[in-house]
């Protein structure tokens, strides 16, 4: 199963991070994220967040799912549902919105059931429902890690992926120069 440190490791090896753009969450904003959500998040994802909750690289740099930007997820979410589903459908008062992609879809896990392994449901827009009883965080994170690495194997041979991914560094070096001056 990956861990934290697998996590490190692997994303170091596969050349999408350099341990300068790996940056995790201090315990204080840890406090701060659950104080703000007003929720108790479980251990195993907060040592997700701990080892690089605020900067992964370049990986999964496009979607919103890491520290700072998480403090409004779940406010945002809950507004986006509404707008689309009324009255119908709203998230679990203790859910947590830990991942955006776009502005059509989320997931969240439902912090009330005190798992320590939650499963993770999602929402499309317009859906009517969510799914659910996805893979726990970490089994889901692996299964996205599998793919940046099989993309990243395979992205060496185009040069105009090349050129995407040279601009993906770019972003990130911001990023990372940005939280270690505090700007963020």
């Amino acid at each position: 199963m990956l861990t934290a440190e697998k996590l490190v490791e692997r994303l170091l090896a596969v050349g999408v991070d350099t341990p300068d753009t790996i940056i995790g969450c201090s315990e204080d904003d840890i406090r701060v994220l659950e104080e703000h959500t007003r929720v108790h998040l479980p251990e195993s994802y907060k040592s997700f967040l701990r080892v690089a909750g605020r900067c992964t690289g370049g990986w999964d740099l496009a979607d919103d799912w890491l520290y700072p930007e998480l403090l409004e997820l779940t406010d945002w979410a809950r507004r986006f549902v509404k707008g689309y589903e009324g009255d119908k459908l709203a998230l679990p008062e203790k859910a947590f919105v830990y991942y955006r992609h776009g502005y059509e879809y989320f997931e969240f896990f439902d912090t009330a059931t005190g798992d320590s392994e939650l499963p993770i449901f999602s929402y499309l827009e317009e859906d009517g429902h969510f799914e659910g009883g996805k893979c726990p965080f970490w089994e889901l994170l692996e299964a996205r890690l599998r793919w940046t690495e099989d993309f990243r194997r395979r992205l060496l041979a185009p040069p105009s992926w090349h050129d995407v991914w040279e601009a993906r560094v770019g972003k990130v070096r911001e990023r990372a120069k940005a939280i270690r001056m505090g700007i963020m």
